[in-house]
């Protein structure tokens, strides 16, 4: 099946085709603007002092939404490993959510609890056996808030599990999902809320994401 969406992805062909300077005859500058099944995706060039292309930024391709009701925290720690009193549901129960491929967001209570954090498939098969299968990903983004609050801009550690045991070091997508929530909960003023997300940490892979999401008026 077609991916509707991916970050890594997106971000690696659009920095290949700035160096390679131009594709079809078009130069190569300024704004990659690729088409994917959940619509355009458009990438702005990152360019070092020398004017050589580092990298991208990317702007998710849907607005962001919640896909499914909130999932109990029994049942989602389940799905990482996890007991309910590793989730931390003061600001938002565990949630299926969107900005072009959905993803289920945990926030849990510790860094204790996210290193103890793993895909378990026979969670998932439970899960789907009782009828959630249509409603939920396979795959969790379980994140911890380090700086203890609401700040300009916020800390994360994160950890992506997939349904089938394995784990992802670097999740464009999730994390463009997790910005749109982490903005749209009672209480963010309306503007940008900006997050630096250290992920793949425990795999020995480190990846810093940053993003950002607006907040258009009070809802």
């Amino acid at each position: 099946d077609e991916m509707p969406f991916a970050g890594h992805p997106n971000v690696g062909t659009a920095t290949v085709l700035a160096w390679r300077r131009s594709i079809f005859g078009k130069e190569v500058r300024g704004t990659v603007l690729l088409e994917e099944k959940a619509g355009l995706v458009p990438l702005e060039l990152i360019e070092d002092e020398a004017g050589r292309p580092v990298g991208a930024t990317l702007t998710a391709p849907e607005p962001f939404s919640l896909s499914s009701p909130p999932l109990p925290a029994e049942a989602a720690a389940a799905l990482i490993g996890l007991e309910a009193n590793d989730v931390c549901a003061a600001r938002h129960p565990p949630l299926a959510a969107s900005t072009g491929l959905p993803f289920l967001l945990v926030e849990l209570s510790s860094l204790a609890a996210l290193g103890r954090s793993r895909g378990v498939p026979s969670a998932f098969e439970a899960l789907a056996a009782g009828g959630a299968a249509t409603l939920l990903p396979p795959k969790v983004l379980a994140y911890v808030r380090l700086d203890g609050g609401e700040a300009a801009r916020l800390e994360l550690r994160a950890r992506m599990h997939r349904a089938d045991g394995s784990e992802d070091a670097g999740t464009g997508s999730a994390n463009c999902a997790l910005a749109g929530l982490l903005a749209s909960l009672d209480g963010t003023p309306p503007g940008l809320v900006r997050a630096r997300v250290m992920q793949g940490v425990e795999m020995g892979r480190p990846s810093e994401l940053l993003a950002e999401a607006e907040r258009k008026g009070a809802g």
